[in-house]
């Protein structure tokens, strides 16, 4: 942590301006984000202001999950640590039309996959209603507590909420690269929300390698840093893949904590449509290395990291390229086979009739879904986004179009029927949706009749 600093900016934060990336220009660090917001929850821990081992519920009024074997509710400490049991519904906060207080309360209505502290299961939402809690106990909005409480007083001026001086990018199908539009995220700032450079990202590794200040001191340090969960690599064999080839992964508060050709590794990365992050920490050998993209389709990120920690443990240099290659073409292909789709041919027809396929459904955690008839098919609008439906071979259909990339290719709608064939609902996200006869045009409060 004493020696020279190593930053540079390659490449263009704006292909249309040719204007070039500096240490200076901030990037979109996306779920590096969790490791300020854990920081922020310990140094609010130690003024006696939040108590971690306090259900949300003390500092989120009315916020609860449920949990078909267990009545315990998650903690801060669960939040921060990826063990609260809620897994999904990641797609309420991306571009959202909600609050965080309605989002909150959209999942009180939701079932948790596993009891709190049972298992390790990623979610930015609980890290959301982390940083709600945070708010709650600071006294002011979260962006506001990570500036006041942990940015400025370990002297970073340069991370922020908001737009990106880089542009995000993504490569067509033709291999054109195309500018993306920022989205706006937030909504989850809490998880993912924040902007930063390679400059602040080597301030805040060369903080932490250094034992922290009066702010963060290294007993701080140490708890983000103590395993609280571990992560089964059945469970997620895509988070294994990306941190390399260790063979032991545990969260802690905020991080990864890993091992790479025997050295103990703190970690995090972080991706949002047109941006990748990878910050990778050897206290052992006090070396910190980050690499920011604004091409959220390369792997550069987690291949330079890899190299440096090659070099770190004096171990051969691995085909990291080719093992992130592997990666993403083992990930793409389970989510296809896990979605089974067969789309049919053009004009292929429905099992159901188009007609009785409209209307409005509705679920306490989605809200509404509608579908409607249009000259050229079926069309679909839930929350903030419309796309088309395409009836595929085995009754389901395949969501499309909808500009949400979340929402993939391998995203399908199940209409589910009575015993008579009359459409009485439809399976979305992992949500069974009742059909409503009349909807409010408020969807975060409906007023519902259903059949």
């Amino acid at each position: 942590p004493d020696g020279p600093d190593f930053l540079a900016g390659l490449g263009l934060s704006s292909v249309e301006e040719g204007t070039r990336c500096s240490p200076e220009t901030n990037f979109a660090v996306a779920s590096v984000t969790k490791t300020y917001t854990a920081a922020l929850a310990l140094v609010l821990h130690s003024e006696g202001r939040l108590s971690l081992d306090e259900p949300l519920s003390r500092y989120v009024p009315g916020f609860r999950l449920t949990c078909s074997n267990s009545r315990t509710q998650p903690t801060v400490r669960d939040a921060l640590s990826h063990r609260s049991g809620l897994a999904g519904y990641e797609e309420l906060w991306y571009n959202s039309p909600w609050s965080r207080p309605e989002i909150l309360t959209r999942l009180s209505s939701a079932i948790a996959r596993s009891a709190p502290q049972e298992r390790f299961a990623y979610s930015n939402l609980m890290f959301l209603a982390a940083g709600e809690a945070i708010a709650q106990a600071a006294g002011m909005p979260y962006e506001e507590a990570l500036q006041s409480k942990l940015l400025a007083p370990c002297g970073d001026g340069q991370s922020a909420f908001g737009s990106s001086a880089a542009l995000p990018y993504q490569l067509a199908e033709s291999g054109e690269l195309q500018q993306l539009r920022q989205v706006d995220v937030g909504t989850a700032n809490p998880a993912l929300g924040l902007t930063g450079s390679a400059s602040s990202l080597a301030a805040w590794m060369r903080l932490l390698l250094r034992g922290g200040n009066r702010t963060l001191p290294a007993e701080t340090i140490r708890a983000m840093w103590t395993p609280h969960v571990e992560v089964q690599r059945e469970d997620e064999p895509r988070i294994y893949g990306f941190y390399g080839r260790t063979r032991h992964l545990h969260y802690g508060l905020g991080w990864f904590l890993g091992e790479h050709n025997g050295l103990a590794t703190v970690s995090h990365t972080g991706t949002l449509p047109g941006f990748r992050a990878h910050v990778a920490l050897v206290p052992q050998a006090g070396v910190g290395v980050a690499v920011l993209a604004n091409l959220n389709q390369t792997f550069a990120p987690e291949i330079f990291v890899y190299q440096v920690l090659d070099l770190v443990a004096g171990a051969q240099r691995e085909d990291w390229f080719g093992h992130f290659q592997e990666v993403s073409a083992d990930r793409q292909r389970k989510q296809l086979e896990a979605a089974g789709l067969r789309p049919g041919p053009a004009g292929w027809p429905s099992s159901l009739d188009g007609d009785a396929l409209c209307g409005a459904f509705t679920d306490d955690v989605l809200g509404v879904v509608r579908v409607w008839r249009a000259p050229n098919g079926l069309k679909f609008s839930w929350a903030n986004y419309d796309g088309n439906l395409e009836p595929c071979l085995d009754g389901r259909y395949r969501l499309s179009g909808v500009g949400c990339p979340l929402l993939g290719n391998d995203q399908t709608v199940e209409f589910l029927t009575k015993p008579d064939g009359a459409v009485r609902g439809l399976h979305f996200l992992g949500c069974e949706l009742r059909r409503a006869t009349a909807v409010a045009s408020n969807d975060a409060a409906p007023v519902l009749a259903c059949a």
